[in-house]
């Protein structure tokens, strides 16, 4: 085990492979569904360390202090399950960072619908709710997507179509959320197939000053959770791009889970 620059313990490969874990702190506990991982570290004290926020699969946001390793906040969201990663933007304009999750309602493998939640960082208050679309796995990604100052979450969205013989067929689409007037759009897309576990992918390909969007689905319109099938697209938007980027892909644009301010 080594310490990294500001004290904290983290392990070697061969520490995990000789499955010497003498020096881990708790920090929770779950004695059923454990904890989706890698967690996300992003300073919610403004002490200029990063705390450790993650996702527990019993439908539990959790916040530690990077310095103590205390509890700072918990959020539970009753008769759900988390399947993916917290994303991290400025979501309430107040400058410490806040978080965007969804959530799969039911219990596995009994999942429908989806709800998602976006809480204050500082101090773990849900302040956005809705129900989006079916059960799917991806994380949001998040950028100012109108200028405003404020960050906006991205996240695919899952529905079904009934005909009039009641057979079910699948499609899926983007939807941003704008938190300011807590409104959901959708971008009108309805491609075939679901989007279960793929996050998408913000930033700018071409160098053109305006925002890309890659993500992908599966493409069986008759069937869930297949994957025999996948349809990956790009859409050149003409939003421009203001300032960093930085939870544009899966555990934000740097992959490392880590939001620096």
């Amino acid at each position: 085990m080594e310490r990294d620059v500001l004290g904290c313990n983290f392990f070697s490969i061969s520490d995990i492979r000789s499955g010497d874990l003498s020096g881990a702190i708790k920090l929770d506990s779950s004695a059923t569904k454990g904890f989706v991982g890698p967690a996300t570290w992003v300073d919610i004290t403004e002490d200029g360390i990063h705390d450790i926020v993650a996702n527990a699969f019993d439908g539990r946001l959790l916040a530690f202090d990077g310095r103590t390793h205390q509890s700072i906040w918990k959020v539970h969201v009753p008769g759900t399950e988390a399947y993916s990663s917290p994303a991290i933007g400025n979501f309430n304009g107040d400058m410490i960072p806040d978080f965007f999750v969804s959530y799969g309602q039911g219990s596995w493998p009994y999942l429908s619908w989806s709800k998602q939640l976006m809480i204050n960082g500082s101090n773990g208050t849900i302040e956005f709710e809705d129900s989006l679309g079916f059960y799917q796995m991806t994380s949001a990604v998040v950028a100012d997507l109108n200028g405003d100052g404020q960050d906006e979450a991205l996240l695919p969205v899952n529905f079904q179509v009934l005909n009039e013989f009641q057979m079910k067929f699948f499609y899926n689409t983007l939807v941003v959320i704008e938190f300011t007037e807590n409104i959901a759009m959708e971008l009108d897309l309805q491609n075939e197939g679901n989007s279960i576990s793929s996050t998408p992918w913000i930033g700018d390909l071409d160098n053109n000053g305006f925002l890309d969007i890659v993500y992908l689905h599966g493409t069986n319109v008759k069937q869930t959770y297949t994957f025999d099938g996948m349809r990956v697209h790009r859409i050149d938007t003409g939003i421009p791009i203001s300032g960093k980027i930085r939870w544009g892909s899966y555990m934000g644009s740097s992959h490392n889970g880590v939001y620096n301010k």
